[in-house]
């Protein structure tokens, strides 16, 4: 699942001049646009509480809790550090190897 937020962010990022190549190409913009096209969109969650030592990573942890059976993929050290036992965040490569290991 993904919000408002998230798409947002995630178009930002891809703007940066690190992804410059990709975004040129249009792959950036394509990439998001599927995202979008082949997930469930909800609101952006509520709530203010500081989760995490990352005031700005703290939706993705509201957006993550919003749905049972859902979790986190991220490389961000804030949030892989984080002490949120409710909600599990996987690394990119964590993730990858689970979805490996399910469909072997």
């Amino acid at each position: 699942m993904v919000s408002p937020a998230l798409l947002a962010e995630l178009s930002d990022v891809l703007a940066r001049p690190k992804f410059a190549s990709a975004a040129r190409e249009g792959r950036a913009i394509d990439f998001v646009g599927a995202l979008r096209a082949g997930t469930t969109t909800v609101r952006d969650p509520a709530g203010t509480e500081a989760i995490t030592r990352d005031p700005k990573d703290d939706y993705l942890v509201r957006l993550t809790r919003s749905s049972p059976d859902t979790l986190l993929v991220s490389g961000d050290r804030d949030l892989l550090e984080s002490d949120t036992r409710d909600v599990e965040i996987l690394t990119p490569r964590e993730f990858i190897d689970r979805v490996d290991s399910a469909s072997a």
